[in-house]
């Protein structure tokens, strides 16, 4: 991992050190001190050239182990430098770089490449460095920290200075004294002024002034601009941790067991563990060879183990990667709200089970890219051997990749405008090879495929098929901020929504309204739809926010009747269903289980409908009583034979078109055939349907004529 330094300068020394060095009067010496760990072959550092990019000195590849080794290297004076180091494995080991008597870098216990800039140049007597200011591209609207860091380049000690923001033409002046900052020195500051961010593009300028009294020596890195664009809502990143791995790979099996205790021990993560085909077999390969290949070639691997943290900003071949890293990469919150809500539908008559996922992607703000994806990824928690399936001994497999949806590619994602909403659905039948489906989760992601960034990652907790998952929202306020946790709903029916808030800042004697009438932090019992929350703080000053709770779509029911004809128990009730997931299951009032129920005498009935994720609704039937047959619509309808063998008869006399419906048991729609009114007659071609008892509908310019059963045998 890179660790930038501001560039330094730095001072040159009298001829006598330069000649103890053995470097001449146009050189600078630098010496690197390195101690190795357990594992000296995996200590390596070289001195290079930024611009010419030669190499002035290296460690090269064959360090002893638990050795200590000091080296001198002569540069150019004035050349710019670059310092590459890395190290170590087993988190042990040490180093330090020394310029002219001066330590310009030093880091012990330290894992992953360092990377230290600098020039050797002649120091200013006073030179007080704005090293960064800690604002984002992005931030919430409210009261916001100026925070940064000041570097002490000259070779005077800093007592005193004052720190300046500006804002919209407001400036704001803090005097800050009483320091002893010596020379390469780092003081870390915070405004004592907060900023109260606006929504919309804003340029923020920090600078330094009247360094210890006095103007500084070098102006050109007093200040700095940050334009910052102020949003109302961000969403808390999830961590993409994705591995490579292998099971007949050797070094995997002590690399996998320590990207294992990394995601456990960080519930920021989210981890993907793709099994490759080399250096030997590996059976989870095999099972999903195309999905697998995609990824490793999208990420240029060509070895493993290896790991790939947020699309590459850290790449390691290690699996080592720290809490530390982690957080750093959760600390930038997101522009994109992902949720996800999942279904299951138990396979019938030797069917797989599936599950259903519909996936939900918010953007905060616009999002112009044209180049991104939306990845929902199937991984199996756990996969247990009872002997080791490759060469490596190890039987246990952790966050295996089973399933990329609906394919290697994912699916494009375009036109991500502000607060829109974009719905996915996919469908995945559980694979034959899975050990255990209780372990599998989803993950959902957004990549930019140009720099293979990650936008924004979503996992699972509950088994598959299970979760309405959501990232955490944040969202400004003139008092600090709050978090939304939403719970979506898995039907478009159910009531079983839920919005918990916290609040952050200055709180005291705040109060919050729910457009449905509640107060609190808490809401709960909610059904699909959009709510509305007012936060009136101690002041007075409105906040108003809206949360929307979503389902995916449900079915929808069609109701259809005849009355009771001069009370001879004629008369019928049933539905049609449109959408929903088969097969669906009716429970009628009167005890009946079909869609379509007949001989009733006038009166209410009652039908509830479940699919089979178990989304249910409930709806009434008036079937109505008419005391002649006059009363009816007046038409002739006949269809024979009954039961039918290939073919059907129909004739009728209608005054309009007509449209014959039929369905089977379940309520599917199974054909259905236009009657014109100028035939009287229709052959129906029935062979092709499986034998059984199906229902018909008659409706001609939107109303019912005649319902019934008919048998094909």
């Amino acid at each position: 991992m890179k660790h930038p330094l501001p560039f330094l300068l730095l001072n040159l020394l009298s001829l006598s050190y330069l000649q103890a060095t053995h470097c001449n009067e146009q050189e600078i010496p630098i010496i690197v001190t390195v101690i190795t760990a357990d594992f000296g072959s995996d200590t390596f550092w070289e001195l290079t050239n930024d611009n010419s990019g030669e190499q002035y000195g290296t460690s090269g590849f064959f360090l002893q182990d638990n050795k200590t080794y000091i080296d001198t290297v002569c540069v150019p004076n004035n050349s710019h430098l670059t310092f590459r180091v890395t190290c170590c494995i087993n988190n042990m080991g040490s180093y330090k770089v020394e310029m002219l008597g001066v330590t310009i870098a030093e880091q012990g216990n330290f894992q992953f490449n360092n990377e230290i800039h600098f020039i050797a140049a002649a120091l200013p007597e006073l030179d007080a460095e704005l090293s960064s200011v800690d604002l984002p591209n992005h931030l919430l609207q409210g009261p916001q920290v100026i925070a940064g860091k000041i570097t002490n380049l000259g070779s005077t000690v800093i007592e005193a200075f004052d720190l300046n923001w500006e804002v919209d033409d407001q400036i704001f002046t803090q005097h800050i004294e009483g320091l002893q900052l010596q020379p390469f020195e780092t003081y870390l500051f915070e405004h004592e002024q907060k900023w109260q961010a606006s929504k919309g593009l804003n340029q923020v300028t920090v600078f330094l002034t009247h360094i210890n009294g006095r103007e500084d020596d070098n102006l050109l890195n007093n200040n700095l601009l940050r334009n910052v664009n102020v949003v109302a809502t961000l969403s808390e990143r999830t961590v993409l941790y994705e591995s490579f791995s292998n099971a007949s790979c050797s070094i995997c099996a002590v690399a996998d067991p320590i990207f294992v205790s990394t995601v456990l021990n960080n519930p920021g993560i989210a981890a993907i563990s793709y099994h490759v085909n080399y250096p030997g077999f590996d059976p989870m390969y095999e099972e999903n060879p195309t999905d697998v290949d995609t990824r490793l070639q999208y990420h240029e691997v060509f070895g493993v183990p290896y790991s790939v943290i947020e699309g590459g900003l850290l790449e390691d071949a290690t699996q080592f990667i720290l809490s530390a890293h982690v957080n750093a990469f959760r600390a930038n919150d997101a522009l994109i709200n992902l949720a996800i809500i999942e279904r299951m539908v138990e396979g019938i008559e030797g069917e797989l089970d599936k599950i259903v996922l519909d996936v939900y992607v918010t953007p905060t703000v616009d999002i112009a890219s044209t180049n991104l994806r939306l990845q929902t990824v199937i991984v199996e928690r756990e996969v247990l051997y009872e002997f080791a399936p490759g060469s490596n001994g190890l039987t246990d497999f952790y966050y295996v990749m089973r399933k990329m949806l609906p394919n290697e590619n994912g699916t494009p994602l375009s036109n991500l405008q502000i607060n829109e909403t974009q719905h996915f659905s996919f469908e995945y039948e559980v694979a034959d090879y899975i050990k255990n489906r209780e372990t599998l989760r989803s993950v959902v992601f957004v990549e930019d495929t140009d720099s293979k960034t990650i936008l924004q990652t979503l996992r699972s907790a509950n088994m598959l098929g299970e979760n309405k998952a959501a990232n955490l929202q944040k969202l400004g306020a003139n008092f600090g901020y709050l978090t939304a946790a939403l719970q979506h709903n898995r039907c478009a029916t159910d009531a079983q929504g839920r919005i918990d808030i916290q609040l952050f800042g200055e709180t005291e004697n705040v109060t919050l309204l729910w457009s449905n009438g509640e107060t609190g932090t808490t809401v709960s019992n909610l059904e699909t739809g959009v709510y509305e929350l007012q936060i009136i703080a101690a002041n007075g000053s409105i906040n108003e926010y809206e949360f929307e709770i979503f389902a995916p779509e449900g079915f929808e029911i069609e109701v259809n009747t005849t009355p009771e004809v001069d009370a001879q128990t004629n008369g019928s009730a049933g539905i049609e269903l449109m959408g929903g997931q088969v097969p669906f299951v009716f429970e009628w009032n009167t005890g009946e289980t079909t869609p379509y129920i007949e001989g009733k005498t006038a009166g209410v009935y009652t039908v509830n409908v479940t699919d089979a994720f178990g989304c249910q609704q409930t709806v009434e039937i008036v079937v109505d009583a008419v005391t002649a047959i006059e009363d009816l619509q007046k038409f002739d309808f006949r269809m024979f034979p009954n039961p039918a063998i290939e073919q059907l008869q129909t004739v009728y006399d209608l005054s309009a078109d007509g449209l014959l419906q039929w369905y089977d048991l379940q309520g599917k729609e199974v054909g259905r055939w236009l009657l014109k009114k100028e035939n009287q007659y229709l052959r129906l071609d029935i062979a092709h349907f499986p034998k059984g008892m199906y229902l018909y509908r008659l409706s001609s310019e939107g109303e019912l004529m005649e319902n019934g059963k008919w048998i094909f045998e």
